[in-house]
Formats: C-alpha cells, sequence, structure tokens
C-alpha cells in the first residue's frame, strides 16, 4: 500500500489519490518539470509528445495522441523538439 500524506488542507492523499493540482506545462528540452510528482497529463490538442519518463534517461516520443487525451504517466521532462500536441495540463 502507498504511503499516504497530507496536502495543504490536511487531506489524506496518496499516489493512488485523484489529482488535486493542475499545472499549465510548457515544453522545454532543458527544464525539468517543477511539481516533479506530475501522475498525468491532460492532451488539450492532439499531437506527438517527447518525454523522459520520470525513472528514466533517454526520451521517447507518443505519436499521434489525439486530442482530450488524458494519459496516466509519470514524467520529469516534456521536450520541445519532437512535440506538437498543446494545451498540456500536468495533473498531480
Amino acid at each position: 500500500m502507498p504511503p499516504l500524506e497530507r496536502d495543504s488542507r490536511g487531506v489524506l492523499v496518496s499516489n493512488t489519490s485523484p489529482a488535486s493540482k493542475f499545472v499549465v506545462l510548457v515544453p522545454d528540452d532543458n527544464v525539468d518539470l517543477t511539481p516533479t510528482n506530475i501522475r498525468g497529463v491532460w492532451v488539450g490538442i492532439g499531437g506527438d509528445l517527447a518525454i523522459v519518463g520520470l525513472n528514466d534517461v533517454t526520451p521517447i516520443t507518443l505519436q499521434g495522441i489525439p486530442t482530450g487525451a488524458l494519459l496516466p504517466i509519470m514524467v520529469k521532462k516534456i521536450l520541445a523538439t519532437g512535440t506538437s500536441a498543446a494545451g498540456l495540463v500536468g495533473f498531480t
């Protein structure tokens, strides 16, 4: 069972709890995402998404992601090079 933590309001949360914070994601080839606990990516406008997984060092491109897709992925970087999808929102 994953460890439980409390959010800023004192509510118990875990990595299996529904998302409670959302952040606009801007692709960047050099900078890791912040916050680092992103566990889902909403794709507002479909296309390709070049990512580096949370525990990876090698990028991979997810091709042909449809508009409105919610990807249950944990990523540390979304690369500008190779990403044509837009309207990206991180779920934490």
